[in-house]
């Protein structure tokens, strides 16, 4: 079996001499296992929820799964998974809420207020040309508006000319603390949709027993394979303990897939959680934007999460790097 030592910059020990002498960790195909995140096809261009990944992103994963499995390594794979109404889902709080006027932009209504505890949306509603109206925005103070906010720019003529575009307000900020924040998307990756299907090949080769669906429960969202904001748990966890024994030491996750800044942190920082060393392999996935997701990079490495590159892992795990 081919062993390979990793110098964790994290695991240190002091030495007889005062200084600090790194250990190091053996990487092999028993005690690592790789989790590929959401490489779904409404994430992709063309999706119902885009992301920056691609054609040339899907030929680019499906290739080094091929060469990781080939060597050996045990890899697995978490699905957005949602019933129709999904609790993340615009249209279910918002009716009107479409692709069309889901963009990443000051004007877009993102969020929802659920109070604790219930899956229905309390918000305040008021009435025009005898009609209910309701649209959801925040202000620089997280309180949702009636009107739209002057220093919200360009969003005054869109609002006004669409009747399903209003910004609605609480009566007070108090009311906020007993509510949760529920993040607004497009409608995507339904449960045996073709948008929540691995992308491209994946599909039709990888088994069942190696997926992980997360997002399942209507009333909660998922952005981590290990358990959603209700904290129930999927079946990441155990499935990694079936392969590497349930102690986390000398145990690495190495995680890779969409978004960076959105699901592949969130895996990421709940595996470390569970006790693994975790490894994010920074261009081997994509971020929501072309921007990139310095912060989420950053969030993960204050938690000792290594973030590195693909030359980097296949070095790591010596194997020739290819493109």
């Amino acid at each position: 079996m081919k062993r390979i030592l990793y110098l964790l910059a994290f695991a240190t020990m002091w030495g007889c001499n005062g200084k600090k002498k790194k250990q190091t960790l053996t990487m092999t195909t028993e005690n690592t296992v790789m989790v590929v995140v959401d490489v779904q096809n409404d994430f992709f261009k063309e999706g119902s929820l885009e992301t920056t990944a691609d054609k040339n992103y899907a030929s680019l994963v499906e290739k080094k799964i091929d060469k990781y499995q080939n060597a050996g390594y045990h890899i697995l794979f978490t699905q957005d998974w949602h019933p129709k109404g999904h609790i993340s889902f615009g249209l279910t709080h918002v009716q009107g809420y479409t692709e069309k006027n889901f963009k990443f932009n000051s004007c877009t209504p993102q969020y929802v207020y659920l109070k604790r505890g219930e899956s229905s949306v309390d918000y305040s509603t008021y009435e025009e040309d005898g009609k209910t109206l309701v649209v959801y925005d925040l202000d620089q103070n997280g309180i949702l508006y009636k009107e739209v906010p002057d220093f919200v720019e360009g969003c005054k003529t869109i609002a006004e000319s669409d009747n399903n575009r209003h910004f609605v307000k609480f009566e007070d900020a108090e009311n906020l603390k007993n509510h949760i924040q529920q993040r607004l998307w497009t409608e995507h990756c339904v449960q045996d949709d073709p948008g929540a299907a691995l992308v491209g090949d994946l599909e039709g080769k990888i088994r069942q027993e190696f997926r992980i669906k997360k997002g399942m429960n209507v009333n909660a969202d998922s952005y981590s394979g290990v358990k959603d904001d209700g904290d129930q748990k999927t079946d990441l966890l155990s499935k990694l303990e079936a392969k590497l024994g349930e102690g986390k030491t000398g145990k690495t996750v190495v995680v890779f897939g969409v978004a960076t800044d959105v699901c592949v942190k969130a895996t990421a920082m709940d595996l470390k959680k569970a006790g693994y060393h975790v490894i994010v392999i920074s261009d081997l996935s994509r971020g929501v934007t072309e921007k990139e997701p310095s912060d989420a990079i950053q969030d993960m490495k204050e938690k000792s999460i290594e973030v590195i590159s693909l030359e980097e892992l296949e070095s790591l795990l010596g194997l020739t790097a290819t493109k």
